[in-house]
């Protein structure tokens, strides 16, 4: 993770998305509840998605066999503190679609609570060994976990029945720290590595403004900033630049198509799936790469499409082939 005193402080509010950059991309964080029940915290997740999976290092195809659940790290309580100047999170936009459940879920108010990356769960520490690596979360025993649910704000009481199978949450106030640890460990859990028991402060800070770089196995490169106050009127809005790496598949695909791997073919594209969804973007184009700057919430869906594009030959094909049949010029 990467941590800079130039990084602004962070207005927490409810169903709010949140990036946190690390050197290999950006992790987006979810915050549900700005102020949760009685406590100083933020109730927050980090969802399980491509994106995320992929700043991670892993890919989705790896770790959907190990568990079906929706989070990476579950809804768990994170000290306020974390959102202020110089922490990890950059704003990201306001949450859309499904938030978090109470009625999903229960509180785990065990004295010491671990995280299990391959149960994508907090249990209590004095059950953890009798829970095999892999056991189907239907399949543990419950019975002896001090496991409450709510009633109205603060206000709880013991789970009974079915309830005690909703998802556990920490009842506990957690530092930025240790979801550093829990990212780290989730990773190392689906890659066959032994788990980190702790973390090092980063080598290097990255400030605020720098880039967020991501690349595919494919070869498509990505590097997107946020734009700043000398940007004038541009300024909030996201850039992203994109090339094809030289001898990679994507570049072969390209190739194969009978056009060059240029900045050129990627504004062509970009312009065709402009006109598609939103209309008009500012696209600069060279001979090494294109870009494309317009709000936050484009350009993470023009990204995903990216991705998704890049790891199709076929689907690159036919993306050129659509554009040119309507009216899409590509400088080759």
């Amino acid at each position: 993770m990467t941590f800079n005193e130039s990084m602004k402080a962070i207005r927490v509010s409810d169903n709010t998305i949140l990036s946190m950059p690390t050197s290999h991309g950006a992790v987006e964080v979810h915050v549900y509840l700005a102020q949760f029940r009685a406590h100083p915290a933020s109730l927050v997740s980090v969802p399980y998605s491509p994106d995320n999976l992929r700043t991670l290092g892993l890919s989705s195809s790896e770790s959907a066999t190990k568990h079906p659940s929706k989070w990476i790290v579950p809804p768990f309580p994170l000290l306020r503190n974390a959102f202020s100047k110089g922490g990890p999170f950059v704003r990201g936009g306001k949450l859309d679609g499904e938030r978090w459940s109470e009625e999903d879920t229960n509180i785990l108010v065990s004295d010491v609570i671990v995280y299990r990356p391959d149960l994508c769960s907090f249990v209590p520490s004095k059950f953890d060994e009798a829970i095999k690596t892999g056991t189907p979360r239907t399949e543990i025993d419950r019975s002896a976990w001090d496991l409450e649910v709510w009633v109205k704000t603060v206000c709880t009481r013991e789970a009974v029945g079915n309830e005690r199978d909703r998802l556990p949450v920490a009842w506990t106030l957690s530092p930025v720290g240790h979801l550093d640890l829990w990212l780290e460990q989730y990773r190392c859990y689906h890659l066959g590595l032994p788990l980190p028991t702790e973390l090092s402060y980063p080598e290097e800070d990255i400030s605020f403004n720098q880039p967020l770089i991501a690349n595919t196995d494919t070869g498509l490169r990505t590097r997107t900033i946020e734009l700043d106050e000398s940007n004038s009127q541009l300024a909030g809005q996201h850039s992203m630049t994109v090339n094809s790496v030289i001898d990679s598949p994507l570049e072969q695909a390209i190739t194969a198509t009978g056009m060059d791997a240029n900045g050129y073919i990627w504004e062509g594209l970009l312009s065709h799936w402009a006109q598609q969804h939103h209309g008009n973007l500012t696209i600069d184009a060279s001979a090494e790469n294109s870009t494309i700057t317009g709000d936050r919430k484009i350009i993470t869906e023009l990204r995903h499409w990216l991705t998704k594009l890049a790891t199709n030959s076929d689907a690159v094909a036919e993306a050129i082939k659509n554009a040119q049949a309507d009216g899409i010029e590509f400088d080759n």
